[in-house]
């Protein structure tokens, strides 16, 4: 319905992020070891240190978008990058004991239990470091590989493992290893954010075994690349899992990640072709406080195996905020704080407030090409700033908010989609489904095409806002079933279907219609199945170039009422039994032919017949003719109490009856 419509438009008018970027140079000391000096030091959300990040509407009131469509080139993995045997190369061996480091080689410096690694090469660790670190500050221009060979690193007051200088490191899990890396309370006044920190390109690779738990802040950070090319990951950290600036890119691997912040995100919202998160397989396992897997910019995810929690999942969202008396302001300023949450995991950051909580999350073009998906989040769980892009894949959602929601354009070429909890399933302004399964239950829309803006300004004739907003939902293509509490299929402008089969199970209430649109519903081609109550009914427009039946009751039918019609020849066409009450129905197909003749069951019970003259044909059940609009531009309010309604939207009801 349109005021569920306003309510959604609100969130659209998010807070634009403003970056104030300072840098500074910081002495790194480790266990009393001089580590050099650290510069242009950034914190856990990839910002420089002292960079107060702040939520706040541009000048518009336009949220700050990418538009970065991530491809498999960008992910940048190198031949280097792939796992190598370096039991015939030439390497230095550590060994940790303890309280003591031994090392067989050159390169690196051993001073108590801090190794600090000065020169490019290979060096390969192994045994138990109960307080101390490991530090790489080579050459800006060379490459550093660290083979764990079965450690377990700790440090009570910094960070384990610290790169500060190098061109790229290379971390290896070697195989059949377990590798643990933790750190315990407050790092000592230094600015490292990450129990494996690093200032370089990072690349882990080998089908070993790293666990990290992080009680300070992040896991792993990169203010660089993050690459993954394998091994298994188990994940515990007091902020986020793992985040690189530029890039997140994954090839392979098994993920564990329990995370107080975000599961994996990449944080460069500076660069129009960095901040963006590319996977190409893997299973992933990530509960999540705030986001599952965030971009700041794009996101393509080719494959793989998700299950991701978000914010506790959907029975911890929060309330949504309805009309309730409030002024248009009120409700934006509800929908806002709620959208807002405060980020306290980073103790670096100074950030006040971010969207978040949801399970797939990106500024720009967010593209599913393949996997499967079980996300749970107590707002979103698909996400975008701007759009999102269904290739393929198996999507099973839950949602406190949008099963999936993106703020322009929103597209699914193919794939099964189930949201079987959500407030509306499938949001945007321009919503395209040209292919696929989709099966959602909502408790409010079940899709909704929304976009435009409010006009304060204008009233309508019942004291609201008038809307001049736009929306426009296309069908082409898939099998599309919908359990809506609100409105079916809903659109501030068009809905136009030319092929697909769409069965709408509608609200039962009169404030809400299995169909709402703006303009027109045209249908040239596919299906449709509108079930619901009759108070804000529409039928499908009269340009349309398939035919179609529209039927009143004249008293409400109850749960598990079987619809049937047949033709003339008595074979059954239609047959639908709806599980919620209903008073009303379109239905549009290729086989309802002008000039024949329908019987219309209601639970085999002969209701009325019905001789098809035009493209729309409405009747009641006892075969008197009825009005019903076709639309209902610019949130026109009814007049009167009883009987058709001005403006031309829906046939007027009184407890559910025609």
């Amino acid at each position: 319905m349109k005021k569920k419509q306003v309510n959604k438009l609100m969130a659209g008018m998010l807070c634009a992020l403003m970056f104030g970027i300072t840098g500074c140079g910081t002495t790194g000391v480790v266990n009393g070891t001089d580590t050099g000096e650290i510069t242009n030091n950034e914190n856990a959300d990839g910002q420089e240190n002292g960079t107060e990040t702040t939520a706040t509407a541009g000048a518009d009131g336009e949220v700050t978008t990418s538009e970065l469509e991530v491809t498999a080139d960008m992910a940048g993995f190198k031949d280097d990058d792939i796992y190598t045997d370096w039991k015939d190369l030439d390497y230095t061996s550590i060994t940790l004991d303890e309280d003591k480091i031994t090392m067989d080689g050159s390169g690196a410096v051993c001073d108590g239990t801090v190794l600090t690694i000065n020169e490019p090469g290979t060096y390969v660790i192994s045994g138990t470091l109960k307080d101390g670190a490991i530090i790489v500050n080579s050459t800006e221009t060379s490459d550093v590989r660290i083979v764990l060979d079965g450690v377990d690193i700790h440090s009570e007051d910094t960070a384990p493992v610290q790169i500060l200088s190098a061109d790229k490191v290379i971390i290896s899990l070697e195989e059949g290893t377990n590798n643990l890396i933790s750190d315990a309370g407050a790092y000592d006044g230094e600015e490292l954010t990450a129990a494996v920190y690093s200032k370089a390109d990072l690349v882990f690779n080998g089908s070993g075994t790293l666990q990290i738990t992080a009680n300070v802040n992040n896991a792993v950070q990169s203010k660089d690349d993050l690459r993954i090319m394998e091994g298994t990951y188990i994940i515990e950290a007091a902020d986020d899992g793992l985040v690189g600036k530029d890039q997140v890119s994954v090839k392979d691997g098994n993920f564990t990640i329990t995370s107080g912040g975000d599961g994996i995100k990449s944080t460069n919202s500076e660069e129009t072709d960095c901040g963006f998160v590319y996977i190409e397989n893997g299973e992933f396992n990530i509960t999540a406080d705030s986001d599952g897997i965030q971009a700041e910019t794009g996101m393509l995810l080719a494959d793989g195996t998700y299950v991701i929690t978000a914010n506790g999942g959907y029975e911890n969202a929060a309330a949504h905020p309805g009309m309730g008396g409030a002024s248009m302001g009120e409700m934006r300023d509800r929908r806002s704080e709620w959208n807002q949450t405060e980020d306290t995991g980073d103790t670096d950051s100074t950030e006040e407030a971010t969207e978040g909580y949801k399970g797939l999350k990106a500024g720009g073009v967010l593209k599913i090409q393949g996997g499967t998906y079980t996300i749970n989040a107590s707002n979103d769980a698909v996400h975008s700033n701007y759009k999102v892009q269904i290739e393929n894949g198996t999507l099973n959602l839950q949602s406190g908010d949008d099963g999936i929601h993106a703020d322009e354009v929103l597209v699914v070429d193919d794939g099964t989609i189930d949201i079987d909890t959500c407030y509306e399933g499938i949001e945007s302004a321009d919503i395209t489904i040209n292919d696929g399964v989709i099966n959602l239950t909502a408790t409010d829309d079940g899709f909704n095409a929304a976009g435009g803006a409010i006009d304060e300004s204008v009233q309508s004739k019942g004291g609201g806002m008038m809307e001049t907003s736009s929306g426009v939902l296309t069908i082409n293509g898939g099998t599309i079933h919908v359990d809506a509490a609100g409105d079916g299929l809903d659109s501030n402008g068009s809905i136009t279907q030319t092929g697909g089969d769409v069965i709408v199970m509608g609200p039962t209430d009169n404030a809400n219609g299995a169909l709402d649109y703006g303009t027109a519903y045209v249908v040239s081609g596919g299906t449709l199945l509108a079930v619901g109550s009759s108070g804000m009914m529409q039928a499908v427009d009269s340009s349309s170039t398939e035919n179609s039946i529209v039927l009143c009751y004249t008293q409400q039918q109850e749960a598990n009422s079987t619809i049937s019609i047949t033709d003339a020849s008595g074979n059954e066409v239609l047959n639908y039994t709806p599980e919620k009450s209903y008073s009303s129905f379109v239905w549009v197909s290729g086989d309802i032919t002008t000039g024949s003749t329908y019987s219309i069951y209601g639970n085999d019970n002969l209701l009325t017949e019905v001789t098809i003259s035009q493209v729309v044909t409405s009747i009641s059940d006892t075969g008197e003719e009825v009005s019903v609009g076709n639309s209902m531009p610019g949130g026109r309010q009814m007049e009167g109490g009883g009987g058709e309604m001005k403006g031309g939207r829906g046939a007027m009801a009184e407890n559910g009856n025609i």
